[in-house]
């Protein structure tokens, strides 16, 4: 019996730490007002490849981007001998010459081509709601655990989410 107790308190121990992560605040943005800059405010998200911005405000404009898109033509920036090094520097990191594998990856494994890009944006999606910026309630959230961002207002007495 005693058993039985002593699982049943660690198996409840372990869901309430388990939930208290999922509701952590460490791992949320809280934002109460909508941003106006997409450098300062603007909530990133996506995979590496896609991504987007949300802005939160009452009218939503997501800024969209795609990673090719990117001025001026297309560039192979690999060097020549990177393949050949890749097993040599994995045996000095292996063996704890951190230094030695570092510089040889610096040397051969890193782009000679210095020539500056600018990375371009898709665009922007706009959606209007018809609300003015008059809203109550109002605050915007980024959960970098999950990757998703929210806006949750109320206007006119009516609760959006």
């Amino acid at each position: 019996m005693r058993r039985s107790r002593f699982f049943a308190k660690v198996i409840l121990m372990g869901t309430t730490i388990n939930v208290l992560a999922v509701l952590g605040g460490s791992r949320f943005l809280w934002y109460k007002t909508p941003t106006t800059e997409w450098e300062q405010g603007a909530l990133p998200i996506g995979n590496g490849r896609l991504g987007g911005t949300v802005w939160g405000g009452a009218n939503e404009t997501l800024t969209l981007n795609e990673n090719s898109i990117w001025s001026g033509p297309i560039q192979d920036r690999t060097p020549p001998n990177a393949l050949a090094a890749l097993p040599i520097a994995r045996e000095l990191f292996l063996a704890g010459k951190i230094t030695e594998g570092g510089q040889l990856v610096l040397r051969n494994m890193t782009p000679a081509e210095q020539s500056e890009r600018q990375f371009g944006y898709f665009g922007n999606l706009d959606f209007n709601f018809g609300h003015t910026n008059e809203l109550d309630n109002y605050i915007r959230w980024l959960d970098t655990g999950r990757g998703n961002s929210g806006v949750d207002y109320s206007y006119d007495g009516v609760n959006y989410t």
